[in-house]
């Protein structure tokens, strides 16, 4: 009777101090204070903690469009981009008008490698908020990454008109405008970009790149005093150093210490990509294998009068493709594609709308889909070129593909580049590509075995369709 009496007493006692229930304009509140705890612990990086903060308010508040925005930068920050993506998605659902979730949701996409994606939802938000220069910057980073320069340099200088501090912007802007052949502009933004940051690598190197007299600042002053760059590794640091005094080198007739600096620069990168640059060796021969087995479709497709000609002007890296296109966009009726990847765009959609694993190169493209693919091609190519007579495209990347192009899809035209082996190996050899796309060009040995290569593959199809 004593411990009941007990027991009683105390789920009274408890009962008299529960917490009253919260009203509504109290929840409302309450949820705001914890989501503005939660987003204090993302801001300080304590992404982990946030992240779980940010699951108990959605559970409790499943329509809570501001947390799960938050919580979409969390995990973006943690380089979670599809969990990202889910979060924004749902956000965007809940609250479709909001420039700054779509923004988001553009920079998950971007992300996972979904440009086209990124692209269009940053046009969204952008009809939106007009203004706003972190749209029109990472909107132009997405068309550059898409080659799509020119789109790529109005969204850039946008952005630095509505900003003019942000150095990023202006160096990306100096890039499309170096492939768009501005280069006098191009020295500006390089300059533009040096001024506000002195201490920063990238735009002392591209304006080294750039012809005699456009350098809005003494490069060889700027490249000592840019030298400490802490932006990446010290190694990377090293490389891009030895590279631009190369270039310097050279330009000043001093060809033996610009050789050693060429050296100084080119071995960690031989050894950091000798295992993909000895691989390559059975890539070629596999490539040259298919062009000699490849059995011409007869008769070959027909022009179609309502398509564009897409002319593919095809040599190695540093042969002279940039320089033709830029002759041949100068004239009436033609659109410079430059490296567009409509090919691998139109390859993809068709193998994923047959329910086939994704396919990325037309040769390895099953001849059933041919059709499908030449459709998917057609449209894209219809859209790109919009009024243009003639499409060029200057990827390098399309040469051991010629074949299957030529016998898939009307209207197909190629002019192929043979520079002198010698400049052009010198060339690569002074280049510091960007990423692991041209991973032979470290090493001579490498470097002349992918010219003498994609020489032959020139001759084959030379041979094959004349």
């Amino acid at each position: 009777d004593r411990q009941q009496r007990r027991r009683q007493s105390s789920l009274a006692s408890g009962a008299a101090n529960k917490e009253r229930p919260l009203s509504y304009s109290e929840r409302i509140k309450d949820a705001y204070r914890r989501l503005n705890e939660a987003d204090q612990l993302r801001k300080s990086g304590k992404l982990s903690a946030a992240i779980q903060k940010f699951d108990r308010l959605i559970e409790e508040f499943p329509d809570y469009s501001a947390a799960l925005h938050m919580l979409g930068l969390a995990h973006m920050a943690k380089q979670n981009y599809w969990a990202a993506v889910s979060c924004f998605m749902r956000a965007a659902m809940l609250n479709p008008d909001d420039w700054a979730i779509l923004g988001s949701l553009a920079q998950a996409y971007w992300g996972l490698g979904a440009n086209e994606m990124a692209a269009h939802t940053l046009e969204r938000a952008r009809a939106i908020k007009d203004d706003d220069p972190e749209i029109d910057y990472t909107l132009g980073l997405i068309y550059e990454r898409q080659k799509e320069y020119e789109l790529a340099a109005i969204a850039l200088r946008r952005a630095v008109a509505e900003k003019d501090d942000n150095p990023l912007a202006h160096y990306a802007l100096g890039s499309c405008l170096v492939h768009l052949g501005d280069l006098p502009d191009a020295a500006t933004a390089f300059g533009r970009c040096h001024e506000l940051r002195r201490d920063w690598l990238q735009p002392v190197s591209s304006t080294a790149q750039l012809p005699e007299g456009l350098a809005r600042f003494n490069v060889s002053s700027a490249l000592e005093a840019a030298s400490g760059d802490k932006s990446e590794d010290a190694e990377t640091i090293g490389i891009r150093v030895a590279f631009t005094k190369a270039f310097l080198l050279h330009k000043d007739g001093r060809y033996d210490d610009a050789w050693s600096e060429l050296e100084t620069a080119n071995k960690p990168l031989a050894k950091r990509y000798a295992q993909s640059a000895a691989n390559r060796v059975n890539m070629r021969k596999a490539a040259v294998d298919i062009a000699k087995g490849l059995k011409p479709a007869n008769p070959l497709p027909a022009n179609d009068p309502q398509m564009p000609l897409s002319l593919f002007i095809l040599g190695t890296s540093r042969s002279g493709k940039t320089t033709l296109e830029r002759i041949v966009g100068s004239m009436h009726g033609v659109k410079r594609g430059y490296e567009n990847p409509i090919v691998d765009h139109a390859v993809r959609g068709t193998s994923q709308s047959a329910g086939l694993l994704t396919i990325n190169s037309l040769i390895g493209l099953p001849d059933f889909l041919d059709q499908r693919f030449a459709g998917a091609y057609r449209d894209d190519l219809l859209r790109r070129a919009a009024e243009a007579k003639v499409f060029t495209n200057t990827n390098p990347g399309r040469i051991d593909e010629v074949g299957r192009l030529i016998t898939t899809a009307p209207n197909m035209r190629f002019v192929f580049i043979k520079r002198d082996r010698a400049d052009t190996a010198l060339r690569i050899y002074m280049k510091h590509y960007r990423e692991d796309s041209n991973v032979y060009a470290y090493e001579m040995e490498h470097v002349f075995a992918e010219i003498d290569w994609y020489h032959r593959l020139i001759d084959i199809w030379q041979s094959r369709f004349p």
